[in-house]
Protein backbone atom coordinates (compact mmCIF):
# COMPACT_ATOMS: atom_id res chain seq x y z
CA UNK A 1 0.00 0.00 0.00
CA UNK A 2 2.94 2.07 0.91
CA UNK A 3 4.79 1.84 -2.41
CA UNK A 4 1.30 2.54 -3.91
CA UNK A 5 1.13 6.23 -2.15
CA UNK A 6 4.80 6.82 -3.56
CA UNK A 7 4.00 5.92 -7.09
CA UNK A 8 1.03 8.58 -6.79
CA UNK A 9 3.13 11.35 -5.27
CA UNK A 10 5.68 10.72 -8.04
CA UNK A 11 3.21 10.75 -10.47
CA UNK A 12 1.48 14.39 -9.38
CA UNK A 13 4.87 16.13 -8.65
CA UNK A 14 5.40 15.12 -11.98
CA UNK A 15 2.34 16.49 -13.41
CA UNK A 16 2.99 19.63 -11.71
CA UNK A 17 6.47 20.34 -12.61
CA UNK A 18 7.06 23.35 -14.86
CA UNK A 19 8.74 21.35 -17.23
CA UNK A 20 5.82 19.69 -18.14
CA UNK A 21 3.20 21.82 -17.35
CA UNK A 22 2.37 25.04 -20.19
CA UNK A 23 2.69 28.32 -18.87
CA UNK A 24 0.17 30.88 -20.04
CA UNK A 25 0.56 34.40 -21.42
CA UNK A 26 1.30 36.98 -18.02
CA UNK A 27 0.10 40.24 -20.48
CA UNK A 28 -2.66 42.08 -18.51
CA UNK A 29 -5.26 41.36 -21.35
CA UNK A 30 -8.08 41.12 -19.13
CA UNK A 31 -7.63 44.73 -17.50
CA UNK A 32 -7.06 46.36 -21.00
CA UNK A 33 -10.48 47.53 -22.78
CA UNK A 34 -10.76 48.28 -26.86
CA UNK A 35 -11.30 52.41 -26.26
CA UNK A 36 -8.65 53.35 -23.83
CA UNK A 37 -6.13 56.08 -24.06
CA UNK A 38 -2.67 55.14 -24.58
CA UNK A 39 -1.51 56.93 -20.81
CA UNK A 40 -4.02 54.43 -19.13
CA UNK A 41 -2.44 51.71 -20.85
CA UNK A 42 1.13 52.01 -20.16
CA UNK A 43 0.86 52.70 -16.97
CA UNK A 44 -0.74 49.16 -16.56
CA UNK A 45 1.85 47.11 -18.73
CA UNK A 46 4.62 49.49 -18.69
CA UNK A 47 7.30 50.78 -21.11
CA UNK A 48 6.99 48.84 -24.39
CA UNK A 49 10.13 47.38 -25.95
CA UNK A 50 9.34 48.68 -29.49
CA UNK A 51 6.99 51.59 -30.65
CA UNK A 52 5.89 52.03 -34.45
CA UNK A 53 3.84 55.64 -35.19
CA UNK A 54 2.65 56.32 -38.36
CA UNK A 55 -0.72 58.25 -39.70
CA UNK A 56 -3.17 56.25 -42.09
CA UNK A 57 -6.52 57.77 -43.23
CA UNK A 58 -5.68 60.93 -41.61
CA UNK A 59 -5.67 59.59 -38.19
CA UNK A 60 -2.47 59.39 -35.76
CA UNK A 61 -1.67 55.08 -35.68
CA UNK A 62 0.72 54.18 -32.35
CA UNK A 63 1.55 50.75 -32.22
CA UNK A 64 3.15 49.34 -28.52
CA UNK A 65 4.54 46.03 -28.92
CA UNK A 66 5.83 43.90 -25.48
CA UNK A 67 7.69 40.71 -25.09
CA UNK A 68 7.59 37.91 -23.01
CA UNK A 69 8.79 33.98 -22.56
CA UNK A 70 6.42 31.28 -21.86
CA UNK A 71 7.63 27.55 -22.12
CA UNK A 72 4.76 25.00 -23.70
CA UNK A 73 6.16 21.51 -22.21
CA UNK A 74 10.10 21.53 -23.03
CA UNK A 75 9.77 24.23 -25.70
CA UNK A 76 10.61 27.84 -25.06
CA UNK A 77 8.21 30.57 -26.51
CA UNK A 78 8.12 34.40 -26.88
CA UNK A 79 5.15 36.04 -27.71
CA UNK A 80 4.57 39.63 -28.79
CA UNK A 81 1.62 41.37 -27.58
CA UNK A 82 0.80 44.53 -30.08
CA UNK A 83 -1.55 47.16 -28.97
CA UNK A 84 -2.94 49.26 -31.75
CA UNK A 85 -3.97 53.19 -30.82
CA UNK A 86 -5.64 55.31 -33.28
CA UNK A 87 -5.61 59.15 -32.16
CA UNK A 88 -4.66 57.87 -28.61
CA UNK A 89 -7.38 55.52 -28.74
CA UNK A 90 -6.83 51.70 -27.87
CA UNK A 91 -8.32 49.56 -31.39
CA UNK A 92 -6.98 46.39 -31.01
CA UNK A 93 -4.70 43.76 -29.54
CA UNK A 94 -2.46 41.07 -30.98
CA UNK A 95 -0.47 38.28 -29.28
CA UNK A 96 1.92 36.07 -32.00
CA UNK A 97 3.41 33.27 -30.30
CA UNK A 98 7.65 32.67 -32.11
CA UNK A 99 9.25 29.36 -31.09
CA UNK A 100 12.88 30.52 -29.77
CA UNK A 101 14.62 28.21 -32.33
CA UNK A 102 12.89 30.27 -34.81
CA UNK A 103 9.81 27.76 -35.70
CA UNK A 104 7.18 30.87 -35.95
CA UNK A 105 3.52 29.69 -35.76
CA UNK A 106 0.84 30.43 -37.85
CA UNK A 107 -1.95 31.12 -35.42
CA UNK A 108 -2.41 34.06 -33.26
CA UNK A 109 -3.04 33.55 -29.62
CA UNK A 110 -5.79 36.14 -29.23
CA UNK A 111 -6.81 38.47 -31.22
CA UNK A 112 -9.32 41.78 -30.15
CA UNK A 113 -10.55 44.35 -32.60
Amino acid sequence: MRMKHIISAIFILGLTSCGIAPTASKFPIEKIDLGTNKSNVKSLCGKPFRSDIFTKNHKKIEVLYYKEPARVRNTEFIITTALTFANDSLISITQNDKNISGIELSVDSIRRQ
